[in-house]
């Protein structure tokens, strides 16, 4: 790129502002990501300046009465291309679904991290609009970790529930459950997310962007991740409710995709919370 991105965030612009029962978010700028030159890989598309408008649930629900039946009813994204999320940096959220070359994204071998991962660089991102399908690096990086060793929250998922970085409590690498290696009690469920109020946050639900840490100086990134961190971000939705997004990218099609929210839907934030 002639104009290289700073890999710091201070040439992105990013803003929230809570309207009623909506969480409007605004992105734009040259997205927080590896000031690369050369393309990486076979990927011909370096990043560009970006430009979202995204409004996602200020206080999520679930889409059913309680988590079990949300999590049977959740709103699959593995074959949803474009945008499902948006990074704190204005990047762009993507799942693990490469596009119809490689069909549904049903495990490992056919997902975006393994079919294209020889073009992620080393801030965990790849093409235009510059995109994430795993871990955020250099973001989580940057956002630090919270107290109790966990990353904190690096972007929104399309239902309103917070994203969080790869590290569970102390500092455990989040995986899915039943995984290689995966934590008993801090790892993903199949939507990509963890349901409880033992979070130190003020949700009922939160996902994670799963992965291991770069080296931040390699490209393609190293290590990459692997089968045991599949589907490496938000595989289905639990929550509910309207999502509208425009911007850089082709028309996003997530807002068909969401369910509404009925009179059963459960609340998916504690008692007494405030959208901010």
């Amino acid at each position: 790129a002639t104009s290289p991105c700073s890999s710091t965030g201070t040439s992105a612009t990013y803003s929230e502002t809570i309207s009623g029962a909506v969480r409007k978010i605004s992105a734009g700028g040259c997205p927080n990501n590896n000031p690369h030159t050369p393309c990486i890989g076979n990927n011909p598309s370096e990043s560009s300046m970006q430009n979202w408008k995204f409004d996602i649930p200020a206080s999520p629900k679930l889409i059913a009465a309680d988590y079990a039946t949300s999590l049977a009813q959740s709103v699959s994204l593995s074959q949803v291309g474009g945008l499902i999320g948006v990074a704190i940096n204005g990047v762009e959220i993507r799942s693990c679904y490469g596009g119809t070359k490689y069909g549904t994204c049903t495990n490992f071998a056919n997902s975006a991290t393994a079919v294209e991962g020889n073009t992620f660089d080393y801030c965990g991102g790849h093409g235009n609009p510059y995109h994430y399908h795993q871990v955020p690096t250099c973001l989580v990086k940057q956002v630090g970790n919270r107290s109790d060793g966990s990353s904190g929250q690096v972007g929104w998922a399309a239902d309103g529930f917070p994203v969080y970085g790869n590290k569970g409590p102390g500092g455990v690498l989040i995986k899915r459950c039943g995984q290689a290696g995966a934590d008993a009690k801090w790892c993903a469920d199949k939507c990509g997310g963890y349901y409880g109020s033992d979070y130190s946050d003020s949700f009922l639900y939160r996902y994670f962007m799963m992965g291991p840490d770069s080296d931040l100086n390699t490209n393609p990134v190293s290590p990459s991740a692997t089968t045991e961190y599949f589907p490496f971000l938000m595989y289905c939705l639990v929550g509910c409710g309207s999502v509208t997004a425009t911007g850089t990218d082709r028309t996003p099609t997530i807002g068909s995709k969401m369910k509404a929210c009925t009179a059963n839907s459960a609340a998916g934030t504690v008692a007494g919370y405030v959208a901010a």
